[in-house]
């Protein structure tokens, strides 16, 4: 197996869809504690982090997750008062996303409402990747790679930092992201994959808004994996920044020095890091080989 760590950014134009696996009953708001909106008017619930859709699955080993889920949320709980005193977090402040100015309460996570023909775009989205995997000519991409060795034979942990902005995206059927990989590899069409990054997705998202966002999948996207949380496979943690956030400050160009660092790091599963303090979720470990 070869492991790649690739940043990248892509404009891509796609059209097929593939069998899929939703979370049953995605919509949230049926375990909701709370209803909260968004500045651009973007609508959550904060789900109790146990009930959370993609636990609700019965794929999910449920019992190490929420042992993994209480031990994360007493980090939580001592890493927020860093938090407030962190001025450099410009990205990422609650006050200036929610319209509550806090987010949801701890122990709670934050999921997007969805109507059903945004569920079905979103779906949709998902699927497409398998096509973006094998047709080349249809893609614009730029990247670095850095591949296993004898003397490197694995990577736990790969890190970068991309510069933050808004590129105009023309159409459903297109998309701009800047993007980290973290892949096992046989072949080109044989992978499982783990990305994060920004995305600015109209299809996906409804908008053209600058949004945080991942996608993982265990067989080269041809049946299995999804973007975001739609499907079992990523687990939320907190409580202010959900997986789709969208920027509230974005750069009029990409020349501006508005960097976002991102890390996935495996400590048994994987944990999607964002400008180092803040734990978004975890890829459960349960569905990669």
């Amino acid at each position: 197996m070869t492991l790649i760590f690739t940043t990248i950014c892509i404009i891509i134009l796609v059209w097929t869809t593939i069998a899929f696996c939703l979370v049953e009953g995605y919509g949230s708001s049926q375990n909701a504690d709370f209803v909260l909106e968004t500045i651009h008017g973007d609508i959550y619930d904060c789900v109790d982090v146990y009930k959370q859709p993609t636990l609700l699955h019965p794929m999910s080993h449920k019992e190490r997750i929420k042992m993994t889920i209480a031990k994360e949320l007493e980090k939580q709980r001592s890493v927020k008062a860093k938090r407030l005193q962190k001025d450099e977090n410009i990205y990422f402040k609650a006050e200036e996303f929610w319209l509550n100015k806090e987010g949801c309460p701890i122990g709670t996570v934050p999921i997007r409402r969805l109507t059903q023909e945004q569920l079905e775009n979103t779906k949709d989205a998902s699927l497409s990747m398998a096509n973006e995997s094998l047709a080349e000519d249809i893609i614009d991409f730029a990247g670095i790679s850095i591949n296993a060795s004898p003397e490197i034979k694995k990577f736990t942990s790969v890190s970068t930092s991309v510069t933050l902005y808004n590129p105009q995206v023309n159409g459903l059927g297109q998309y701009s992201s800047a993007t980290i990989f973290h892949q096992s590899a046989d072949n080109a069409t044989n992978f499982e994959q783990i990305q994060a990054g920004w995305i600015v997705h109209p299809k996906l998202y409804g908008d053209s808004r600058t949004r945080l966002y991942s996608h993982w999948t265990t067989d080269a996207n041809r049946k299995i994996g999804c973007y975001n949380n739609i499907c079992p496979g990523f687990v939320l943690l907190d409580n202010e920044v959900p997986i789709d956030y969208a920027f509230p400050k974005i750069p009029r160009s990409m020349y501006d020095d508005y960097e976002l660092l991102i890390q996935i790091y495996k400590d048994q599963d994987y944990y999607l890091f964002i400008q180092s303090m803040f734990v978004i979720g975890f890829f459960a470990e349960d569905h990669f080989q």
